[in-house]
């Protein structure tokens, strides 16, 4: 999967949650606040690289970081 392609598909598992509108001003207001849900998501992930796990350091490799930080990205330019 690529990056643009997580970026979509978290940002639309979100959209999914939100209730069926029929307003645009609504839509739009809903896709922003899938967004931003989805950038909370990246951004978890981001930050617990490095962090333990049951006691261990747990380190990620610079691919998983490069990945989640180019899928922020493609968020931000959805």
């Amino acid at each position: 999967m690529t990056p643009k392609e997580k970026a979509s598909k978290l940002v639309n598992q979100f959209y999914g949650k939100t209730p069926t509108r029929t307003n645009q001003s609504e839509i739009a207001q809903d896709w922003q606040f899938a967004k931003e849900c989805a950038l909370i998501c990246v951004d978890e992930i981001l930050q617990n690289f490095g962090n333990l796990v049951d006691g261990k350091p747990f380190y990620s490799t610079y691919n998983a970081v490069k990945f989640y930080q180019q899928v922020k990205q493609e968020i931000e330019n959805l």
